[in-house]
């Protein structure tokens, strides 16, 4: 019998991943800053983060139907605050800092 490994990411997968680091990188620059630091320190969250981007978060997640490539719907994010936020969608909606596919 001839098996063959998946692979660990589609081709289609890959090619949106390479879009939406051209997309990050022509929106924010070569090093961006974190831009749910400040909301969440805001509400009490001390996440640890440096402040540095080291991800792209999305705004309306892609479970709902939000597009990794959109430049309106990705923003920078330091990983600790990534984490938390991931981890915490509810606050995250409450506080307007999370879209929701049932809004408007």
């Amino acid at each position: 019998m001839n098996r063959t490994r998946l692979k660990p990411v589609s081709k289609k997968r890959r090619d949106e991943n390479k879009q939406r680091r051209v997309n990050l990188h022509a929106a924010f620059g070569e090093h961006p800053r974190c831009v749910l630091c400040e909301p969440l320190r805001a509400h009490g969250v001390e996440t640890g983060c440096s402040g540095m981007a080291d991800d792209g978060d999305e705004i309306l997640r892609r479970s709902a139907g939000g597009s990794i490539t959109d430049p309106a719907n990705v923003r920078p994010v330091g990983r600790p605050c990534h984490r938390w936020a991931t981890e915490h969608p509810a606050e995250m909606r409450a506080w307007g800092l999370e879209a929701s596919r049932y809004a408007g």
